[in-house]
């Protein structure tokens, strides 16, 4: 599922192509240290709790990356549920 999250961000410009990997990087470590499947959707209360998580680690700058990239996962894999254009990311 990352895979396809890389292609749909580099296809669509939504991210430099030199920050994409750390975007990839803060989804695996969210779905890591919740557990869950990469294909499942995360509600809000997972997400504050990583991001809590993180900020006893990480700089501001990077929690809000981390931020950004699981709400763009998140609206990704909506997308991808809802509809059947994206599977050829």
């Amino acid at each position: 599922m990352l895979e396809s999250f890389r292609k749909y961000l580099i296809s669509q410009k939504l991210v430099a192509d030199k920050y994409i990997a750390f975007y990839l990087k803060w989804i695996s470590m969210c779905y890591n240290y919740l557990d869950i499947d990469e294909k499942d959707m995360i509600n809000n209360t997972q997400k504050q709790e990583f991001l809590k998580h993180l900020s006893s680690t990480y700089e501001d700058w990077q929690v809000k990356q981390a931020d950004t990239a699981l709400r763009m996962y998140n609206y990704f894999i909506s997308r991808k549920k809802g509809s059947h254009k994206l599977e050829s990311f």
